[in-house]
């Protein structure tokens, strides 16, 4: 017996280092980085089994079950963080530590007996009651070896629930985890229930788990291919990265969907869209095709699109991808200011005026009320430029341009018309209100003092006023007649003058 156990936890130690080393030098396969610390712990699980074989006296005896314990206590909790790593589960640090709460609390036991007095059972080599991992025993141990069970349980429950709603290429990797998995827990049950066997196998059983584990990871290339791919390619993607199953379920996404939303972030496989709080979907469920976002960069904008993943005849899955169109948007705004802009006032030009005037008559003719159109013009402009030059005049149209922007209200519509004429359309007010604030605006450029070469430069404007509307039948085109025609009495009775 001495023999066989001897070749026995040799055998199983020399694997699971070889498969340790492996995972070592191997970092850049998906998932190692959890069995690298499944083989780590179990490695020392297995090295402890053999310094027990290999002690004389019950002080060795201790050190080789204290190492034991050392490995042992943490193969469950790293079995369950592989499965969930490779079933995508998020991990977060408060499960982290609340699953390591008992094996740190059993090492910690383990290294200070006999000094706590627990007991933990008789060795099967001395009468000495050292820890060895017995079914019977401290009510601590039995705590043990039960969470450590259930610890595996969850996992393998893990493992096939996510099988069933995962694609044949995942069903087909998780066979090689259940395999592996059942084996070591296999060889615990037979030798802690049966007692089939002198000695305890669990270390041996670990062994053919990790070389099964480890064959799957690197030599049949199953996750080399398709998952690392994916994190080379698609997690570092500047375009957000999201998978939707067939019946509206969380499946997956990228680094950027989850910087741009936060809530995928703690999102876990088969949870319905609709418990994510995303601005993706509108309220009836539909697919926002564009919206827009604030970021630490400022105000960003996206384009969205979907497209099947068809597999055999039917939809595997849906990818949504979401492309940054910020740089598009900023130039096609910049385009359409320009179309719809005077460049040198920055107003609106006659052809925006007109368009934005006309449905807002529209509205008005539709729901009712009143509103006002204001024809204005620089009085003697062309002796400005004779006089002063034209830059002179440029300067003249900027400082009325911005003192009719600050004179009249963010929903007034105001325009340069052409040459030194400007367009005012104002609603919501009352023909009392409209005059006041065209006989304040009179006044306020009339007091003004443009400072240009060092020359002091002073203007009047005349204003033309016509209501809208006068009668069902009244147009935009009509409104501008009559306010150029108030206009022209404005400017033939002596300009400097309001006249409606």
């Amino acid at each position: 017996m001495y023999v066989a156990g001897l070749v026995v936890y040799t055998i199983s130690f020399v694997i699971l280092l070889v498969d340790l080393l492996m995972a070592i030098f191997k970092r850049k396969v998906k998932h190692l980085r959890f069995f690298t610390l499944l083989m780590l712990v179990s490695c020392i699980y297995a090295l402890g089994f053999l310094l027990q074989h290999l002690s004389f006296n019950s002080s060795e005896l201790l050190q080789g079950s204290r190492v034991q314990y050392l490995g042992a206590a943490f193969v469950s909790p790293m079995t369950l963080f592989f499965i969930m790593d490779f079933c995508g589960i998020k991990q977060r640090p408060w499960l982290t530590v609340s699953i390591l709460i008992i094996p740190i609390i059993t090492v910690i036991l383990v290294f200070t007996y006999p000094f706590n007095g627990i007991y933990f059972g008789e060795s099967s080599f001395t009468a000495d009651p050292i820890p060895l991992l017995t079914f019977s025993g401290s009510v601590f141990r039995t705590i043990y070896f039960i969470y450590s069970y259930a610890l595996m349980l969850v996992a393998f429950i893990l493992c096939i629930i996510h099988r069933t709603k995962r694609d044949p290429l995942f069903k087909k990797h998780s066979i090689y985890i259940l395999v592996a998995m059942a084996i070591p827990i296999l060889g615990n049950l037979l030798t802690a229930f049966l007692h089939l066997f002198p000695i305890d196998l669990t270390s041996a059983f670990a062994s053919i788990m990790g070389t099964i584990i480890a064959y799957a990871l690197v030599f049949t290339k199953i996750f080399q291919i398709a998952p690392l791919a994916r994190a080379e390619i698609v997690e570092n993607m500047q375009d957000g990265f999201i998978l939707i199953d067939p019946k509206g379920e969380f499946l997956d996404a990228n680094r950027a969907a989850k910087q741009l939303f936060p809530a995928f972030e703690y999102a876990t496989i088969g949870l319905p869209l609709t418990d994510l709080k995303t601005h993706l979907w509108d309220s009836t469920g539909q697919l926002l095709q564009e919206f827009s976002a604030e970021t630490t960069s400022g105000t960003r904008h996206y384009r969205v699109s979907s497209n099947d993943i068809m597999h055999e005849g039917r939809a595997l899955c849906t990818c949504v991808t979401i492309y940054d169109n910020t740089s598009v948007r900023e130039l096609m705004d910049e385009i359409t200011h320009m179309a719809e802009r005077d460049g040198l006032t920055n107003l609106l030009n006659r052809r925006a005026f007109c368009r934005d005037a006309e449905k807002k008559c529209r509205e008005l003719l539709r729901y009712g009320g009143k509103a006002f159109l204001m024809m204005l013009d620089v009085d003697y402009f062309k002796k400005v430029n004779d006089t002063y030059g034209h830059l002179a005049g440029d300067e003249v149209l900027r400082f009325v341009s911005r003192t009719l922007v600050q004179r009249f209200r963010a929903t007034d519509i105001v325009a340069r018309y052409g040459g030194e004429e400007f367009c005012i359309f104002l609603f919501s007010l009352t023909a009392e209100q409209a005059a006041e604030i065209a006989e304040g605006c009179r006044q306020q450029i009339e007091q003004l003092s443009i400072l240009f070469e060092e020359k002091t430069i002073r203007v009047t404007i005349s204003i033309g006023i016509a209501e809208f509307p006068t009668s069902s039948d009244q147009t935009l085109t009509a409104l501008i007649s009559k306010a150029d025609a108030a206009l022209y009495k404005a400017k033939s009775s002596g300009r400097n003058r309001v006249v409606w």
